[in-house]
């Protein structure tokens, strides 16, 4: 990171092509226990894109882990809350969940522009429409 600081409950950064950022949870059963989706809200530049990673296990006994990754974009260059349904992670075990990673910040313009990551969390059975393939979030 260019640089990196929190302010409350939420991350702001200048993100380097090779930054990246990472949330791990106790290793759960996300399909079993009915979550459906990752969210979180995002303040991205405009157009770009990021590279999200799933982190699971073949067990949570497991001491090695998986990675399965798939690209997130069409942001607003503005705050918004996105969920990304767990099925677009092809081929992950969603039975072992243990950690996502947010990387590869690619953007064309403003190479100073501050993002700003918050609320990641694990939804179950939550509806919304989809955008470019992610589904909207409306917040209350």
């Amino acid at each position: 990171m260019t640089s990196i600081r929190r302010v409350g409950d939420r991350v702001w950064f200048v993100p380097q092509r090779t930054s990246y950022f990472y949330e791990t949870l106790p290793c759960i059963d996300a399909a079993t226990s009915g979550y459906t989706a990752v969210a979180f809200s995002i303040r991205a530049p405009k157009d770009a894109s990021i590279t999200l990673e799933v982190q699971t296990m073949d067990n949570c006994a497991a001491s090695t882990y998986n990675s399965t990754y798939r690209s997130v974009g069409g942001f607003a260059g503005r705050p918004q809350r996105l969920k990304i349904p767990l099925d677009t992670f092809q081929g992950a075990n969603m039975n072992a969940v243990f950690a996502f990673t947010w990387s590869t910040f690619d953007f064309y313009s403003d190479k100073n522009f501050m993002w700003q990551l918050a609320d990641v969390e694990l939804v179950c059975n939550c509806t919304g429409h989809r955008v470019a393939g992610v589904e909207q979030v409306c917040t209350a």
